[in-house]
């Protein structure tokens, strides 16, 4: 349906605004009809003009009208003066002719329409109408002209945006600085507003883009902001990366790394204690174009498709690996802001994209990453340490879960490095924790810190055990440390950092080089894991259930050594009576039986402690009522087969010694055995075994082996 609209409408020698309506809907045309009528008939006839009719569709009809409002009607004339009469006679025709002469005069309107962005300043423009804005007026002579102009009144959002955006691109077009930035803060202003990207064309882009390479840095930023701006939605995103956004914006941030720094004062030391106030104008606009840059980056690299030309132009993101470092010549608070916001936009495509763990790794970027979490010299420390820290053990905790990507690390024998780098940062996270300690104030920061750094070690640990030699005894000493700091630090939530740092020791009890190493005379490692098995939750310390499994799995792991053995090689193992002395068996039997909140985790420990206690079985003599007590307790228990199966097979081991027998034969007989509530439905399977078990013995008593003899064949009929 056509649309209605109001003009203003003026004298070119007159002040007076008259607004006109336009209507072009004929059902409102009809009801403006009848009320004039009414009008008029209530006014008498000498107001009939009080309700002025509507202005028509047409040029001709609109002038008309617009000329009476303003007392020239086209349509009337006046005479001026007396008429001049001539007489004319034909007297052969006997005809006589009379002329009468007047002069006239009236009024001949034309229409003018302002031009709604006229700026003297900008050029004229054949080639492009769309992008001339130097006339004040265009007269409209035509009917073709009026409804050219009328057809898209009143404006709709879009077109409206559409005509900004050209007068925007006209003003970036000129080469004049001044109007640039116009046209540059103009686009920042539409962009902020994310209902506007919608209309956002891909030539507007490229004249924004073009203001990235502008000799005046004031163009620049506004630019670069305007750019962050149109990267929030994905339309505009895309459309940026298109036309190159991404390689403009890297370009750019390279030019203000060898910007040179003010000359006066010594730059070293600006770099750590010269606060905004004392910055030169020079570099204070740097340090915001620097914002404005790695602002616009950021945002448009969440986009894979924008992280490709990144990776093209920069394969080992040097840039933004050099922004997160102390760099001379910058003031606080920007050294750390800027620090701290380069560190999230390279955790950010770390951790989104494989193609840019891969490429980071092979262009040997890794140990300039891991430079960056090591400790900062006190002459040396500025902002943004902590956070840079958190962002790179959060970056590398996601490049470990690669498994392709890993597998190029240890390639490159840079897993070892990988993990001693995240180890000596949660140590010192750790230390920093301490009561006693003033480096770290921000305890969250400090703890989540820890947190990602504990992951990191988890992940690179495994791949660090295919490096010979990777994991050193000093290594597991530090971690049975700080696995017994966390549990003990009560103060401090570290849940997690203990879950981490147990899982750590359990993945590293699997190899039998590093088992080695772990139960050496003088290691600690038992002991510590033992401590974490027996570790529960309170106000201070939650998720001691994962600790305690991690910390099961462990010890289980340092008893299955020679891990991969079948047949009888089972039965021995280098470390089991040494973890057997140590208390092992009886702290797994405790833990199985202990409650769990989390039903996983209780599933967890309950099978890691079978598998523990199976092959602990193996080296252990007679054990006491309260361990035989509590294998029959868990195995009545538990509902997981496996873990029923660990149980029997430990069970059917030690049954082979004649005084656990004796022992577990009335060991659920409530009066006999302290401990024991109840009976158990597999009680005649346990005689069973047992009687099995003297046969075994009476046979090979016997005279000739290999016949049954008749006390075996008494014990036969007995059981039978």
């Amino acid at each position: 349906m056509p649309s209605n609209f109001i003009i203003d409408v003026r004298l070119k020698e007159n002040d007076t605004v008259l607004q006109l309506p336009v209507l072009r809907d004929a059902g409102l045309t009809k009801l403006h009809q009848r009320t004039a009528q009414a009008l008029q008939t209530a006014a008498g006839a000498q107001q009939a003009e009080l309700a002025p009719p509507p202005a028509g569709s047409s040029l001709v009809h609109f002038l008309t009208q617009a000329g009476k409002y303003f007392g020239k009607d086209p349509t009337k004339w006046e005479a001026v003066g007396q008429g001049k009469v001539d007489v004319i006679e034909d007297e052969a025709a006997e005809i006589r002719t009379i002329r009468t002469t007047t002069i006239c005069w009236g009024n001949k309107l034309s229409l003018l329409v302002s031009t709604p962005f006229y700026d003297p300043r900008l050029p004229a423009n054949a080639n492009d109408p769309d992008l001339d804005f130097s006339q004040a007026q265009i007269e409209l002579n035509t009917e073709a002209d009026w409804q050219k102009f009328t057809a898209d009144q009143p404006w709709s959002p879009t077109t409206r945006r559409h005509n900004i955006g050209f007068l925007l691109k006209a003003k970036l077009l000129t080469g004049d600085a001044a109007l640039q930035l116009e046209g540059a803060h103009g686009m920042w202003e539409l962009s902020v507003n994310k209902a506007h990207h919608a209309d956002m064309v891909e030539d507007l882009l490229e004249a924004l883009l073009v203001q990235l390479a502008c000799p005046d840095l004031q163009v620049v930023q506004a630019a670069a902001a305007a750019v962050w701006g149109c990267a929030t939605s994905s339309r505009t995103r895309h459309l940026l990366t298109e036309i190159g956004a991404v390689e403009a914006l890297l370009s750019m941030l390279q030019k203000t790394l060898t910007m040179d720094p003010p000359a006066s004062g010594d730059v070293a030391d600006a770099s750590v204690g010269q606060d905004a106030s004392s910055a030169s104008p020079q570099q204070s606009e740097r340090d915001q174009l620097q914002g404005f840059l790695l602002g616009a980056l950021s945002v448009l690299l969440v986009d894979g498709a924008c992280r490709a030309p990144l990776l093209a132009a920069e394969p080992g993101l040097a840039s933004l690996i050099k922004l997160c470092s102390r760099l001379a010549g910058y003031s606080q608070p920007w050294q750390g802001e800027r620090r701290t916001l380069a560190a999230r936009t390279l955790c950010s495509c770390i951790q989104r994209d494989s193609q840019v763990r891969r490429s980071i790794i092979t262009s040997g970027s890794l140990p300039a990453i891991m430079a960056l979490m090591q400790k900062t010299p006190e002459s040396e420390s500025g902002g943004g340490d902590t956070a840079v820290r958190f962002c790179m053990a959060a970056a590398l905790a996601g490049l470990i879960l690669d498994e392709e990507a890993m597998e190029v690390v240890v390639q490159r024998q840079e897993a070892a490095p990988l993990f001693e780098n995240c180890l000596s940062l949660l140590a010192r996270t750790l230390e920093s924790l301490e009561p006693q300690a003033q480096e770290m104030t921000d305890r969250d920061t400090a703890v989540k810190l820890a947190e990602a750094a504990g992951q990191a070690v988890w992940g690179s640990a495994y791949h660090t055990i295919a490096t010979p030699g990777g994991i050193k005894a000093a290594h597991l000493s530090l971690l049975s440390h700080m696995a017994l700091h966390t549990i003990e630090n009560r103060h401090v939530p570290l849940g997690k950092v203990a879950h981490c740092l147990a899982a750590t020791l359990a993945t590293l009890a699997s190899d039998a080089a590093v088992a080695q190493l772990a139960m050496q005379a003088d290691s600690n490692i038992v002991q510590a894991l033992l401590q974490l098995i027996t570790t529960s939750d309170d106000d201070a310390f939650a998720g001691a259930g994962h600790v305690r499994a991690a910390a099961a799995t462990a010890i289980s792991f340092l008893a299955c050594h020679p891990i991969g053995a079948k047949g009888d090689e089972c039965m021995w193992g280098p470390y089991r009576e040494a973890l057997l002395e140590a208390g092992a068996l009886r702290v797994l039997l405790e833990a199985a039986l202990a409650p769990t909140e989390d039903d996983n985790c209780r599933k967890v420990i309950e099978k890691a402690a079978a598998v523990g206690v199976m092959y602990l079985c193996t080296v252990a003599a007679a054990l006491d009522s309260n361990c035989l007590a509590m294998l029959a307790e868990v195995m009545g228990r538990t509902s997981q087969l496996d873990t029923t199966e660990y149980l029997m097979a430990g069970m059917w081991i030690l049954l082979r010694t004649p005084a656990n027998r004796a022992l577990l034969s009335t060991a659920f007989d409530p009066k006999k055995v302290a401990g024991t509530s109840h009976k158990f439905a597999f009680r005649s399977k346990m005689k069973d075994t047992i009687g099995v078990h003297e046969l075994t013995e009476s046979h090979t008593t016997s005279a000739q082996p290999g016949l049954l003899s008749s006390s075996r064949r008494t014990s036969v009929d007995c059981f039978s």
